[in-house]
């Protein structure tokens, strides 16, 4: 029995469910579309009520159906006076285009794009310039100097470019060896011979003794150089290189072919690089007219745009 009971619950939910979903939602997009309704049809009423009212006052303006047909003949003729009055003025105030004369639009061509509109081609050979470069120096207007190069100096041919010459006695060292020590700053001793010890025979044996003239060293200090080894250059004052009396220390001398400037006046061009055109005469432009558009400079096709002082009416109007 319970179980029975308990199944007709779960079917009652179940059914309360399908129920609240897909019966429910209609009912109140029903009850919405009823509400919308309403509120158009009463929105219709008060609007029909607010032109009732105006037709109404209107007619309250309008004592009498004789007064009603006066202001009305009374408007047309006021209408009609002021459209020829406005008819009048505007044909007092109209003039002809001048710029279009009264077409409303302006013929042009298409410009000739081989004579670029100015009725003759460019010359071929100068390329619408009137000159052409000198082949010689192309044109630069000199030539490039054959003996410097370019480069306006030229180098001395003793030093090399380098405005100094070696020094005959120090070989660039800037000193001289001292010829009696040979740049040792020692000479041997000249007792010993550099040994240090004298030997002696004494009652027949050899015995050695210390030098008392070097100490035992074998060496004395050079007394011709105080023992440097070397004296100071007096040929290059130790500079160990002489100043080229050839270019005077500068290693470079002004060419006299071009002056210094690198480049030689062109001969062909006196220097001025160019040469007239001689197929144009200078002009830049052939002596015949463009065979494309015979020297018109433009086709024969038009261009027909609108007028800009008429905008295309063909009349200016003054107000």
């Amino acid at each position: 029995m319970k179980s029975k009971n308990a199944m007709l619950v779960g079917l009652g939910l179940i059914l309360g469910g399908i129920v609240f979903q897909y019966v429910v939602p209609p009912i109140k997009e029903y009850f919405k579309e009823q509400q919308a309704q309403k509120e158009h049809e009463k929105q219709l009423q008060q609007e029909n009520e607010r032109l009732l009212r105006i037709e109404r006052a209107k007619l309250d303006s309008i004592k009498t159906v004789q007064d009603y047909k006066y202001k009305e003949e009374q408007l047309k003729a006021n209408a009609e006076a002021n459209r020829q009055a406005e008819k009048y003025r505007q044909e007092e105030q109209a003039k002809i285009c001048k710029k279009c004369n009264g077409a409303g639009y302006l013929i042009e061509y298409e410009k000739c794009r081989y004579c670029n509109g100015e009725g003759k081609r460019s010359c071929s050979y100068c390329n619408g310039k009137g000159i052409v470069n000198c082949n010689s120096c192309r044109g630069y207007g000199g030539l490039k100097c054959n003996k410097c190069y370019g480069k306006g100096i030229n180098r001395c041919n003793r030093c090399w470019g380098k405005g100094t010459l070696q020094c005959n006695r120090c070989y660039n060292k800037g000193t001289t060896q001292c010829n009696r020590c040979y740049g040792q700053g020692q000479t041997n001793c000249n007792y010993c011979y550099g040994q240090g010890t004298i030997s002696k025979y004494m009652n027949g044996q050899n015995y050695k003794f210390t030098c008392s003239n070097c100490g035992g060293k074998g060496k004395l200090t050079c007394n011709n150089c105080s023992g440097v080894g070397n004296f100071t250059c007096t040929n290059c004052s130790g500079k160990g290189n002489l100043t080229c009396n050839n270019c005077l220390g500068a290693g470079s001398f002004t060419c006299t072919g071009c002056s210094g400037k690198g480049k030689t006046t062109c001969n062909s061009c006196s220097g001025k690089g160019t040469f007239t055109c001689n197929n144009c005469g200078g002009i830049g432009k052939r002596s015949s007219s463009c065979e494309y558009c015979d020297g018109l400079g433009h086709t024969k096709k038009e261009i027909r745009t609108t007028c800009s002082e008429c905008n295309g009416v063909g009349k200016i109007q003054h107000f």
